[in-house]
């Protein structure tokens, strides 16, 4: 088993990330198995992974940020975890890195891959393990606010099989008319500190998030926008406000068949976050935020008011 020694860091304390961004027309993160969108049949909510929303951030980095190919001596940007190029195996992608990285050395590792400070790694290798937890986590499996009901859709494709032949076939699949999404994630000092997770990787990661989001124009996954990203520091490394992702709800008797954030906007009910803000604000040193500014999102709005009438919280807006 690779030691790893402890890492200069500037997190101290505790922070979790709350952002809510929606999906319309699409498949948010498709079932492996199945192939269809994931949803959870007893809530009547659409669900997408923590593997899906790392992959939005490892691919953002690697497409706009990354320093692997750069000039740069020290780098600090490689994504290990990459999907650009031919598909490898974690040994294929160890052996191409072997020159700019000491794949034998968890604490090079480290210093240069910045999705291993943030999210960490299995690297099985004989004789040489390298197992590290991430500074960040988000939770297993997210679902949206609203209840979606899956629309099932066909495509024809036409594959030719001889010089004056064609096959058509006709497959069925299912999209998420509308789902805005509550996700929730996790920052711990003391993993940054074993990491070497810097306050700049965090937010290299919540600006690699919010774009990525509303950048991909994949067939699966284009209609998709960041709304609302609250980064909440804590004044302590323990401290914890619980379920923040179900305090932003719509009202069952409110709820109906959204297809637009115009329509759920309106119906967001975000006073219970904000009373647990007010409860809370002794543990609290201050809040972050960025929302969807190309429309004036009145509800959304009066949130972001409410919180900078709290106590003792400072209220930031985040610089990206």
């Amino acid at each position: 088993m690779n030691e790893t020694k402890n890492l200069e860091t500037d997190i101290v304390n505790r922070s979790e990330i709350l952002f809510l961004y929606d999906a319309k027309d699409c498949d948010p993160n498709g079932d492996p198995f199945t192939g269809e969108p994931r949803f959870d049949e007893n809530t009547q909510k659409a669900m997408v992974s923590d593997v899906r929303l790392k992959r939005y951030i490892r691919d953002y980095i690697d497409e706009y940020e990354s320093d692997e190919d750069s000039d740069t001596e020290n780098k600090s940007k490689i994504v290990f975890y990459s999907s650009k190029g031919d598909t490898q195996t974690v040994g294929q992608r160890r052996e191409s890195l072997s020159e700019i990285v000491d794949k034998d050395d968890s604490t090079d590792l480290l210093e240069k891959c910045i999705d291993i400070r943030l999210f960490g790694c299995v690297l099985a290798e004989e004789g040489n393990n390298i197992d590290l937890t991430g500074t960040v986590q988000f939770k297993n499996m997210n679902r949206s606010i609203n209840k979606v009901e899956l629309n099932p859709l066909q495509n024809t494709s036409v594959m030719k099989s001889g010089e004056e032949k064609t096959q058509g076939a006709i497959a069925t699949n299912s999209q998420v008319p509308y789902a805005l999404f509550s996700t929730i994630g996790y920052i711990n000092p003391k993993t940054a500190e074993i990491n070497g997770t810097k306050q700049k990787d965090i937010y290299l990661m919540l600006e690699a998030l919010w774009n990525k989001i509303n950048l991909i124009n994949t067939r699966s996954k284009a209609g998709q926008t960041s709304r609302l990203l609250l980064k909440i520091n804590y004044s302590d490394g323990v401290s914890k406000m619980s379920d923040i992702e179900k305090l932003v709800k719509v009202d069952s008797n409110e709820e109906q068949d959204y297809r637009e954030f115009s329509e759920i906007e309106e119906d967001l009910d975000f006073n219970p976050l904000v009373e647990a803000v007010n409860k809370n604000s002794d543990k609290l040193d201050s809040i972050e935020y960025k929302i969807d500014e190309t429309q004036d999102y009145e509800n959304t709005l009066e949130f972001i008011n409410k919180l900078k009438d709290v106590n003792e919280v400072r209220i930031e807006k985040l610089g990206f």
